[in-house]
Protein backbone atom coordinates (compact mmCIF):
# COMPACT_ATOMS: atom_id res chain seq x y z
CA UNK A 1 0.00 0.00 0.00
CA UNK A 2 1.44 3.34 -0.99
CA UNK A 3 1.35 6.37 1.28
CA UNK A 4 0.24 9.88 0.44
CA UNK A 5 3.18 12.25 0.02
CA UNK A 6 3.40 14.98 2.64
CA UNK A 7 3.64 17.82 0.10
CA UNK A 8 0.43 16.72 -1.64
CA UNK A 9 -1.37 16.39 1.70
CA UNK A 10 -0.24 19.88 2.77
CA UNK A 11 -1.26 21.47 -0.54
CA UNK A 12 -4.73 19.91 -0.26
CA UNK A 13 -5.06 21.00 3.39
CA UNK A 14 -4.07 24.59 2.63
CA UNK A 15 -6.35 24.80 -0.41
CA UNK A 16 -9.30 23.34 1.50
CA UNK A 17 -9.01 25.78 4.38
CA UNK A 18 -8.38 28.80 2.17
CA UNK A 19 -11.49 27.88 0.15
CA UNK A 20 -13.48 27.77 3.41
CA UNK A 21 -12.34 31.31 4.20
CA UNK A 22 -9.72 30.40 6.80
CA UNK A 23 -6.25 31.90 6.51
CA UNK A 24 -3.83 29.01 6.08
CA UNK A 25 -0.15 29.18 5.13
CA UNK A 26 2.87 26.89 5.17
CA UNK A 27 5.49 28.31 7.53
CA UNK A 28 8.31 25.87 6.73
CA UNK A 29 8.89 23.16 4.19
CA UNK A 30 10.76 19.96 4.84
CA UNK A 31 11.09 16.71 2.95
CA UNK A 32 8.37 16.66 0.25
CA UNK A 33 8.05 12.88 0.23
CA UNK A 34 8.09 11.76 3.86
CA UNK A 35 8.26 14.89 5.97
CA UNK A 36 6.46 15.28 9.28
CA UNK A 37 3.44 17.58 9.37
CA UNK A 38 2.88 19.87 12.36
CA UNK A 39 -0.28 21.97 12.47
CA UNK A 40 -0.35 25.02 14.73
CA UNK A 41 -3.57 27.00 15.15
CA UNK A 42 -3.31 30.73 15.82
CA UNK A 43 -6.69 32.25 16.65
CA UNK A 44 -5.28 35.79 16.23
CA UNK A 45 -7.24 36.99 19.27
CA UNK A 46 -4.65 36.14 21.92
CA UNK A 47 -6.09 32.78 22.96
Amino acid sequence: MSRLRSDIWCMAFVRRHNDLGNMCVVARRGDPIAGQIFIEVDHLDGT
